[in-house]
């Protein structure tokens, strides 16, 4: 009688060891079965108001597209799933740049919208290959043009004063701050600016100087 009871125990507890084996094993393959990955070059990057940063990824280019074609120009050449701005709140693409190419994994059982281009939170990313642009661009520029808005942290510049559109948003924070406050909407302006843009829509740059031009 002993024996049977002893058999009986170790029969239940090898059954309760092969459920709980099974339950591990199952949710650790869906976690790792919903992970897409995605690789391309960083053509684009952007920090949102909510301080979500947000890279757009592009595959099917070269590194010399990423780094010289405007943002317009790629949109307009490359089919919508070739391109997808991924977003994260984990700050884990402070060390990417425009054109690294990179490899991004995104969760596919998270629900998300489906616009002109994919939006994708990512979940990691990998540096393939950085940019072949190792030495910083010193260089600046100058552009001319009207300031459509305003504010403590950028101007909004177009070259046309009717023009709601285009144009370029500077970055105004490291100029000399009376200088920057006493900017306004309408003025006729020159910007020396550096001269690596933000090929985003518009695109986006760093102000050095300003000059406010009388018409």
């Amino acid at each position: 009688m002993k024996s049977k009871w002893i058999i009986t125990i170790l029969v239940v507890f090898s059954i309760l060891a092969g459920c709980s084996g099974g339950k591990d094993a199952g949710s650790t393959d869906t976690d790792t079965q919903s992970l897409e990955e995605f690789q391309g070059y960083a053509t684009a990057k952007e920090t949102e108001d909510n301080g979500r940063e947000k890279i757009l990824v592009v595959k099917g280019i070269t590194q010399k597209d990423a780094l010289n074609t405007s943002y317009k120009e790629i949109v307009k050449s490359t089919e919508p799933e070739n391109i997808i701005w991924f977003v994260t709140e984990k700050n884990i693409f402070d060390e990417i740049k425009k054109g690294d190419e990179v490899k991004v994994w995104w969760d596919n059982s998270k629900p998300h919208n489906e616009p002109a281009i994919l939006t994708l939170a990512a979940e990691k990313v990998e540096v393939i290959r950085k940019s072949e642009e190792t030495t910083p661009n010193n260089e600046v520029s100058t552009f001319t043009g009207y300031i459509q808005n305003e504010d403590s942290a950028t101007i909004w510049v177009t070259s046309k004063p009717d023009d709601k559109k285009n144009g370029i948003i500077f970055d105004i924070k490291s100029m000399d701050q009376a200088k920057a406050a006493a900017l306004k909407t309408g003025q006729k302006v020159q910007v020396t600016h550096d001269a690596d843009l933000m090929f985003s829509d518009p695109a986006q740059g760093t102000a050095v100087e300003i000059e406010v031009l009388e018409e």
